[in-house]
C-alpha cells in the first residue's frame, strides 16, 4: 500500500474519531450521520 494512501486513511480515521468523541460527548457535532457514514464506507 502507498505511503499516500496510508495517510489518507489516518486522516479519514481521525476526521470519523473527532466527530465521534464530539456527538457522544455531547459537543458540537463535526458532521451529520449521513456525511459520517459515506466516509466510514470510503474508508472500508
Amino acid at each position: 500500500m502507498s505511503e499516500d494512501k496510508l495517510k489518507l486513511m489516518r486522516q479519514m480515521t481521525d476526521r470519523l474519531n473527532e466527530a465521534a468523541d464530539a456527538y457522544y460527548n455531547g459537543r458540537q457535532e463535526l458532521m451529520t450521520d449521513y456525511e459520517w457514514d459515506a466516509l466510514f464506507d470510503e474508508l472500508k
